[in-house]
């Protein structure tokens, strides 16, 4: 299967689409740029905000389907689209470092599970931390390097995390009550000709789909065997995060980025940075809303 061109954005480490229901609209973020954007899936129109430094994700409040939640480079924001207004919701001292936040997800409580890592990357500089819905911060994977993909199964009571420089899905017993994870085993072993394991979704099956950095590709894999079922190919390298979306869930929007890519590449792979999406035969779950 391919993708095709959803929107031709250009950005420099797109990241974290998140398909938002109520405005059938994908929104995804620039990290580097400190961008971030919408797309309404029907008229193609597109708006765009800009911050004075790195946005790595999005979510939505639960509270009003108009509210996101921001994760910057030193917390978390929150914006309201009507009216165009942010407010500080959280500063990290964590991030008064080189570290800044990266990849997250809410789980069905609404708590915000964020993690951190080095802005070059320097291995176990980052931790995976849980923000409650009272703000309170706790610290649940360290050390990691690049903290990335995460996602629960069906019913909760699985918790699968990706620190990328493992090329490893992990899977931990999760107590949706209390929010503690107990590791359990290492699901899938990523083969490093694949690319390093970067964003993922997971569809009702409870297979996960993993976007792919320097893999050209969002593969679809059975945790509970570790086997690859599937391929979603892409005309770049750099591919980021999936996200389900559109009416019926059955849409896989995908963000790539430009980073890391020389002057040539860049002339050879000209849609790095652009948003895809590809047709699934298996709808996918909807991602939990941000109780904060």
């Amino acid at each position: 299967m391919k993708a095709t061109l959803f929107y031709e954005a250009n950005c420099t480490l797109g990241e974290s689409p998140m398909w938002h229901k109520e405005r059938s609209s994908i929104w995804w973020v620039d990290i580097e740029a400190g961008n971030f954007f919408e797309c309404n899936i029907e008229t193609k129109k597109v708006s765009n905000w800009n911050l004075p430094q790195r946005v790595s994700l999005l979510v939505q409040s639960a509270k009003d389907a108009d509210t996101l939640l921001l994760a910057v480079a030193d917390g978390l924001l929150q914006f309201n689209i009507n009216k165009n207004a942010f407010e500080r919701k959280l500063f990290f001292k964590e991030t008064l470092t080189t570290n800044r936040t990266n990849d997250g997800g809410c789980d069905a409580s609404g708590r915000l599970w964020l993690g951190t890592m080095d802005s070059n990357c320097a291995a176990g500089a980052g931790k995976l931390y849980c923000i409650e819905n009272d703000l309170t911060i706790k610290e649940k994977i360290a050390p990691t390097t690049i903290s990335n993909g995460l996602c629960w199964s069906f019913n909760e009571d699985i918790f699968y995390y990706i620190d990328s420089s493992t090329y490893k899905v992990d899977a931990y017993f999760f107590n949706t009550e209390t929010a503690n994870i107990i590791f359990e085993k290492t699901v899938i072993k990523i083969p490093e000709h694949l690319g390093m394991p970067d964003g993922m979704a997971i569809d009702k099956e409870g297979m996960l789909w993993i976007a792919s950095w320097g893999g050209f590709a969002v593969n679809r894999w059975n945790p509970a065997t570790g086997e690859l079922l599937e391929v979603i190919e892409l005309p770049v390298p750099n591919v980021t995060c999936c996200a389900f979306g559109g009416q019926q869930m059955n849409q896989l929007f995908i963000t790539t980025a430009k980073s890391g890519l020389s002057e040539a590449e860049l002339t050879k792979y000209p849609l790095s940075g652009s948003v895809f999406v590809a047709g699934t035969a298996v709808a996918g779950i909807e991602k939990n809303k941000c109780g904060l």
